[in-house]
């Protein structure tokens, strides 16, 4: 599951996950490649050399359980962040 910038090219991928039930703050980790084939390349390991970025995003309860949809818990966990993703800060992006 990715998202993909269709103006740039770019490729997203969530590749952490972090609640705070206390204070109901979640956080979501990501990298975002420059093409399909780096995002593919990442799980083989990329070269120190190859720049990607990496960034957090923190959202409420409302916004997590807005996204939310059923499946296994591993897969509902990522397919929360990615919607909660594309609905905020990558509204602009598109499922790939």
């Amino acid at each position: 599951m990715a998202l993909k910038n269709p103006n740039t090219g770019e490729y997203l991928k969530v590749v952490g996950f972090q609640a705070d039930f206390r204070f109901q703050i979640f956080t979501i980790t990501y990298l975002i490649f420059k093409d399909q084939e780096q995002r593919q390349r990442y799980e083989s390991g990329l070269s120190p050399y190859e720049n990607f970025q990496h960034g957090m995003e923190n959202f409420t309860n409302e916004q997590w359980l807005s996204a939310q949809v059923s499946n296994t818990t591993k897969d509902s966990i990522l397919t929360t962040a990615y919607n909660v993703l594309k609905n905020g800060v990558f509204a602009g992006w598109e499922d790939c």
